[in-house]
Protein backbone atom coordinates (compact mmCIF):
# COMPACT_ATOMS: atom_id res chain seq x y z
CA UNK A 1 0.00 0.00 0.00
CA UNK A 2 3.19 2.19 0.59
CA UNK A 3 4.52 1.85 -2.42
CA UNK A 4 1.40 2.41 -4.33
CA UNK A 5 0.90 5.54 -2.66
CA UNK A 6 4.59 6.41 -3.43
CA UNK A 7 4.01 5.90 -6.59
CA UNK A 8 0.50 7.88 -6.56
CA UNK A 9 2.52 11.32 -5.07
CA UNK A 10 5.57 10.81 -7.24
CA UNK A 11 2.90 11.03 -10.34
CA UNK A 12 1.03 13.58 -8.96
CA UNK A 13 4.26 16.35 -8.31
CA UNK A 14 5.75 15.40 -11.63
CA UNK A 15 2.05 16.74 -12.93
CA UNK A 16 2.56 19.73 -10.68
CA UNK A 17 5.98 20.26 -11.93
CA UNK A 18 4.99 20.30 -15.80
CA UNK A 19 2.19 22.09 -15.19
CA UNK A 20 2.72 25.24 -12.81
CA UNK A 21 6.90 25.19 -12.54
CA UNK A 22 7.32 25.00 -16.52
CA UNK A 23 4.69 26.45 -18.02
CA UNK A 24 6.71 26.80 -20.87
CA UNK A 25 7.54 23.20 -21.66
CA UNK A 26 4.76 20.77 -23.46
CA UNK A 27 5.40 17.07 -21.88
CA UNK A 28 6.47 14.58 -25.00
CA UNK A 29 5.76 11.43 -25.21
CA UNK A 30 7.36 8.63 -27.50
CA UNK A 31 4.95 8.68 -30.23
CA UNK A 32 5.19 12.13 -30.96
CA UNK A 33 8.72 13.08 -31.39
CA UNK A 34 10.05 12.45 -35.01
CA UNK A 35 12.52 10.59 -36.97
CA UNK A 36 13.01 10.54 -40.60
CA UNK A 37 13.76 8.57 -43.86
CA UNK A 38 16.30 9.23 -46.78
CA UNK A 39 16.11 12.51 -48.97
CA UNK A 40 14.59 12.36 -51.68
CA UNK A 41 14.48 15.43 -54.61
CA UNK A 42 10.82 16.59 -55.81
CA UNK A 43 11.93 18.85 -57.95
CA UNK A 44 14.12 22.21 -59.18
CA UNK A 45 13.76 26.02 -58.97
CA UNK A 46 15.30 27.67 -61.87
CA UNK A 47 13.33 30.81 -62.28
CA UNK A 48 16.04 33.33 -61.37
CA UNK A 49 13.79 35.79 -59.04
CA UNK A 50 14.21 32.80 -56.48
CA UNK A 51 18.74 33.02 -56.95
CA UNK A 52 18.99 33.11 -53.00
CA UNK A 53 16.20 31.33 -51.35
CA UNK A 54 17.37 31.64 -47.47
CA UNK A 55 13.97 30.84 -46.04
CA UNK A 56 10.67 28.29 -46.57
CA UNK A 57 7.82 28.02 -44.66
CA UNK A 58 5.76 25.21 -45.80
CA UNK A 59 1.75 26.45 -46.18
CA UNK A 60 -0.84 26.12 -43.58
CA UNK A 61 -3.97 27.40 -45.57
CA UNK A 62 -2.32 26.12 -49.54
CA UNK A 63 -2.36 22.51 -50.13
CA UNK A 64 1.09 21.79 -52.01
CA UNK A 65 2.70 25.34 -51.84
CA UNK A 66 6.18 26.35 -49.93
CA UNK A 67 6.66 30.21 -48.88
CA UNK A 68 9.91 31.29 -49.99
CA UNK A 69 11.94 34.38 -49.43
CA UNK A 70 15.70 35.59 -50.61
CA UNK A 71 18.65 36.79 -49.24
CA UNK A 72 20.01 40.93 -48.59
CA UNK A 73 19.83 42.57 -51.91
CA UNK A 74 16.63 41.49 -52.92
CA UNK A 75 13.23 42.57 -53.18
CA UNK A 76 11.00 42.44 -49.77
CA UNK A 77 8.70 39.39 -51.87
CA UNK A 78 6.99 36.65 -50.48
CA UNK A 79 7.02 33.99 -52.95
CA UNK A 80 4.83 30.82 -53.39
CA UNK A 81 6.55 28.04 -54.59
CA UNK A 82 5.47 23.87 -55.77
CA UNK A 83 7.66 21.33 -54.16
CA UNK A 84 8.51 20.80 -57.89
CA UNK A 85 10.24 24.07 -58.29
CA UNK A 86 7.04 26.01 -60.19
CA UNK A 87 6.49 29.66 -58.96
CA UNK A 88 3.16 30.27 -58.87
CA UNK A 89 2.73 33.54 -57.20
CA UNK A 90 5.01 36.31 -55.75
CA UNK A 91 3.59 38.95 -53.02
CA UNK A 92 5.66 42.42 -52.20
CA UNK A 93 5.56 43.48 -48.60
CA UNK A 94 5.24 47.69 -49.35
CA UNK A 95 6.33 49.82 -46.53
CA UNK A 96 9.11 47.45 -45.81
CA UNK A 97 12.92 46.63 -46.39
CA UNK A 98 14.83 43.14 -46.75
CA UNK A 99 18.06 44.38 -44.86
CA UNK A 100 19.09 40.27 -44.62
CA UNK A 101 16.03 38.50 -44.63
CA UNK A 102 17.33 34.89 -43.19
CA UNK A 103 14.73 32.26 -42.18
CA UNK A 104 10.79 32.23 -41.92
CA UNK A 105 8.83 29.91 -40.24
CA UNK A 106 4.64 29.68 -40.22
CA UNK A 107 2.67 29.33 -36.99
CA UNK A 108 -1.48 29.95 -35.71
CA UNK A 109 -2.61 31.76 -33.25
CA UNK A 110 -6.33 32.31 -32.40
CA UNK A 111 -6.78 30.04 -35.43
CA UNK A 112 -5.70 32.25 -37.75
CA UNK A 113 -2.26 31.41 -39.54
CA UNK A 114 0.46 33.73 -39.72
CA UNK A 115 4.51 33.62 -41.48
CA UNK A 116 7.10 35.83 -39.72
CA UNK A 117 10.04 36.54 -41.45
CA UNK A 118 13.13 36.86 -39.61
CA UNK A 119 15.46 39.77 -40.47
CA UNK A 120 18.19 38.55 -38.49
CA UNK A 121 21.56 38.23 -41.00
CA UNK A 122 24.60 40.12 -39.06
CA UNK A 123 27.72 38.67 -41.04
CA UNK A 124 30.41 41.07 -38.69
CA UNK A 125 27.77 40.85 -35.95
CA UNK A 126 26.94 45.23 -35.76
CA UNK A 127 23.22 45.00 -36.11
CA UNK A 128 22.05 46.55 -32.26
CA UNK A 129 18.95 46.01 -33.24
CA UNK A 130 17.26 43.15 -35.68
CA UNK A 131 13.27 42.43 -36.74
CA UNK A 132 10.84 40.11 -36.86
CA UNK A 133 8.02 40.49 -39.84
CA UNK A 134 4.47 39.01 -39.20
CA UNK A 135 1.99 38.83 -41.98
CA UNK A 136 -1.25 36.36 -42.02
CA UNK A 137 -0.28 34.10 -44.68
CA UNK A 138 -1.82 34.72 -48.04
CA UNK A 139 -4.59 32.76 -50.03
CA UNK A 140 -3.81 31.54 -53.43
CA UNK A 141 -5.91 32.15 -56.62
CA UNK A 142 -6.47 29.88 -59.83
CA UNK A 143 -4.85 32.68 -61.31
CA UNK A 144 -1.02 33.04 -61.30
CA UNK A 145 -0.03 36.10 -59.48
CA UNK A 146 -0.09 37.71 -55.68
CA UNK A 147 -0.96 41.00 -54.60
CA UNK A 148 0.76 43.67 -52.61
CA UNK A 149 1.03 43.27 -48.85
CA UNK A 150 0.54 46.23 -46.28
CA UNK A 151 -1.12 43.91 -43.37
CA UNK A 152 1.99 43.61 -41.62
CA UNK A 153 3.69 44.09 -38.31
CA UNK A 154 7.22 43.62 -37.12
CA UNK A 155 8.88 43.16 -33.76
CA UNK A 156 12.01 45.30 -33.17
CA UNK A 157 14.45 43.32 -30.58
CA UNK A 158 18.13 42.97 -29.51
CA UNK A 159 20.02 40.05 -28.30
CA UNK A 160 21.12 40.15 -24.16
CA UNK A 161 24.77 39.62 -24.30
CA UNK A 162 25.15 41.59 -27.56
CA UNK A 163 24.53 41.52 -31.82
CA UNK A 164 24.71 38.00 -33.08
CA UNK A 165 24.65 36.61 -36.92
CA UNK A 166 21.95 34.71 -36.90
CA UNK A 167 20.11 32.51 -39.76
CA UNK A 168 16.80 30.21 -37.44
CA UNK A 169 14.21 31.10 -36.27
CA UNK A 170 11.20 28.80 -35.33
CA UNK A 171 7.86 29.50 -33.29
CA UNK A 172 7.35 27.27 -30.15
CA UNK A 173 4.06 25.97 -28.77
CA UNK A 174 4.61 27.47 -25.73
CA UNK A 175 4.21 31.05 -27.36
CA UNK A 176 7.61 31.74 -27.82
CA UNK A 177 9.66 32.11 -30.96
CA UNK A 178 13.04 30.49 -30.95
CA UNK A 179 16.46 32.06 -32.54
CA UNK A 180 19.52 30.47 -33.26
CA UNK A 181 23.05 32.00 -33.92
CA UNK A 182 25.34 31.07 -36.45
CA UNK A 183 28.97 31.92 -36.31
CA UNK A 184 29.47 31.53 -32.44
CA UNK A 185 32.05 28.17 -31.34
CA UNK A 186 28.97 26.49 -29.84
CA UNK A 187 25.67 27.96 -31.43
CA UNK A 188 23.20 29.89 -29.17
CA UNK A 189 19.42 29.23 -28.34
CA UNK A 190 17.40 32.62 -27.81
CA UNK A 191 14.40 33.57 -27.23
CA UNK A 192 10.98 35.83 -27.47
CA UNK A 193 7.57 36.34 -26.14
CA UNK A 194 5.67 35.47 -28.92
CA UNK A 195 3.36 38.80 -27.86
CA UNK A 196 0.66 39.48 -31.11
CA UNK A 197 0.93 42.17 -32.30
CA UNK A 198 4.01 42.99 -31.13
CA UNK A 199 4.29 46.30 -29.17
CA UNK A 200 6.06 49.38 -30.79
CA UNK A 201 9.29 48.75 -28.25
CA UNK A 202 12.60 46.87 -28.70
CA UNK A 203 12.30 43.60 -27.01
CA UNK A 204 15.49 41.75 -25.44
CA UNK A 205 16.11 37.80 -27.01
CA UNK A 206 17.22 35.86 -23.92
CA UNK A 207 19.75 33.43 -23.80
CA UNK A 208 18.51 29.67 -23.48
CA UNK A 209 21.40 27.07 -24.05
CA UNK A 210 24.20 26.44 -25.94
CA UNK A 211 24.84 23.93 -28.36
CA UNK A 212 27.28 21.92 -27.60
CA UNK A 213 26.35 18.18 -28.78
CA UNK A 214 26.27 19.16 -32.27
CA UNK A 215 28.91 16.80 -34.25
CA UNK A 216 32.42 18.13 -34.13
CA UNK A 217 33.75 19.94 -37.91
CA UNK A 218 36.19 17.86 -39.11
CA UNK A 219 39.49 20.30 -40.98
CA UNK A 220 37.71 20.64 -44.50
CA UNK A 221 34.13 21.70 -42.65
CA UNK A 222 36.09 24.16 -40.71
CA UNK A 223 37.60 25.97 -43.46
CA UNK A 224 34.52 26.54 -45.23
CA UNK A 225 32.59 27.00 -42.37
CA UNK A 226 30.47 23.86 -43.51
CA UNK A 227 29.15 23.19 -39.44
CA UNK A 228 27.35 26.61 -39.40
CA UNK A 229 23.88 26.46 -38.59
CA UNK A 230 21.64 27.87 -41.61
CA UNK A 231 18.03 27.25 -40.55
CA UNK A 232 15.73 25.34 -38.02
CA UNK A 233 12.39 23.96 -38.06
CA UNK A 234 10.07 23.00 -34.80
CA UNK A 235 6.95 20.35 -35.48
CA UNK A 236 4.02 21.41 -34.70
CA UNK A 237 3.77 19.73 -30.99
CA UNK A 238 6.85 21.17 -30.30
CA UNK A 239 8.56 18.03 -29.47
CA UNK A 240 11.34 17.77 -32.63
CA UNK A 241 13.57 20.63 -33.17
CA UNK A 242 15.49 20.04 -36.86
CA UNK A 243 18.59 21.98 -37.21
CA UNK A 244 19.91 22.77 -40.61
CA UNK A 245 24.04 23.04 -41.12
CA UNK A 246 25.74 23.03 -45.08
CA UNK A 247 26.56 19.73 -44.12
CA UNK A 248 23.30 17.93 -42.77
CA UNK A 249 20.67 18.61 -41.03
CA UNK A 250 20.43 17.62 -36.95
CA UNK A 251 17.36 16.29 -35.12
CA UNK A 252 16.69 17.24 -31.38
CA UNK A 253 14.16 15.21 -29.83
CA UNK A 254 12.54 16.53 -26.28
CA UNK A 255 11.70 13.22 -23.97
CA UNK A 256 8.66 13.54 -21.34
CA UNK A 257 8.61 17.08 -19.68
CA UNK A 258 12.76 17.92 -20.89
CA UNK A 259 13.04 21.66 -21.32
CA UNK A 260 15.69 22.34 -24.81
CA UNK A 261 18.49 23.22 -22.42
CA UNK A 262 18.08 19.41 -21.48
CA UNK A 263 17.43 18.06 -24.69
CA UNK A 264 20.61 19.55 -25.86
CA UNK A 265 22.85 17.91 -23.60
CA UNK A 266 22.20 14.15 -25.89
CA UNK A 267 23.99 14.49 -29.22
CA UNK A 268 21.03 15.09 -32.34
CA UNK A 269 20.16 11.71 -34.89
CA UNK A 270 21.56 13.13 -37.98
CA UNK A 271 19.74 13.15 -41.32
CA UNK A 272 21.97 12.83 -44.36
CA UNK A 273 21.67 15.30 -47.36
CA UNK A 274 23.99 15.41 -50.70
CA UNK A 275 27.14 16.85 -49.67
CA UNK A 276 27.61 20.30 -51.68
CA UNK A 277 30.80 18.26 -53.79
CA UNK A 278 27.93 16.26 -55.63
CA UNK A 279 26.60 19.38 -57.10
CA UNK A 280 23.72 18.97 -55.37
CA UNK A 281 22.11 22.05 -52.42
CA UNK A 282 25.28 23.84 -53.07
CA UNK A 283 24.52 26.50 -50.43
CA UNK A 284 21.55 24.70 -48.18
CA UNK A 285 20.07 27.92 -46.06
CA UNK A 286 16.72 26.78 -46.12
CA UNK A 287 14.68 23.71 -43.70
CA UNK A 288 10.76 23.55 -42.95
CA UNK A 289 8.67 21.01 -41.69
CA UNK A 290 5.14 20.28 -42.82
CA UNK A 291 2.92 20.55 -40.28
CA UNK A 292 0.50 18.40 -41.97
CA UNK A 293 2.92 15.14 -42.65
CA UNK A 294 5.37 16.08 -40.90
CA UNK A 295 7.71 16.00 -43.70
CA UNK A 296 10.81 18.14 -44.58
CA UNK A 297 11.47 20.66 -47.23
CA UNK A 298 15.11 21.65 -47.81
CA UNK A 299 16.68 23.80 -50.66
CA UNK A 300 19.41 25.96 -51.40
CA UNK A 301 20.87 29.57 -52.42
CA UNK A 302 21.97 29.70 -56.27
CA UNK A 303 19.94 28.26 -59.77
CA UNK A 304 19.36 25.58 -60.48
CA UNK A 305 17.85 24.73 -56.69
CA UNK A 306 17.01 21.73 -56.19
CA UNK A 307 14.54 20.82 -53.36
CA UNK A 308 14.73 17.87 -51.29
CA UNK A 309 11.81 16.40 -49.43
CA UNK A 310 12.49 13.78 -46.37
CA UNK A 311 9.55 11.78 -44.96
CA UNK A 312 8.86 11.05 -41.50
CA UNK A 313 9.93 7.67 -40.60
CA UNK A 314 6.90 6.92 -37.85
Amino acid sequence: MKIRLHSALVSVILILYCTFILPQTICCSTAQVLNYKTAKKTGVITNRVLGEVSGVAASRKNAHILWMVNDSGNAPTLYAVRPNGTLMADFPLKGIKNTDWEDMSGFSHNAIDYLVIADVGDNKARRHQCSLIFIPEPALTAARGGHPITDWWQMKFKYDNGPRDCESVAVDTAKRILLLSKRDKYPILYQLPLIFPPKDIVYTAKFVARLTTLPKPIPFDLMYNRYQPTSMALSSNGCTLVILSYTHAYLFNRQQCQTWQDAFNTPPTAILLPLPETGELIQREALCIDHQTGALFVTTEKIPAPIYRIDPAN
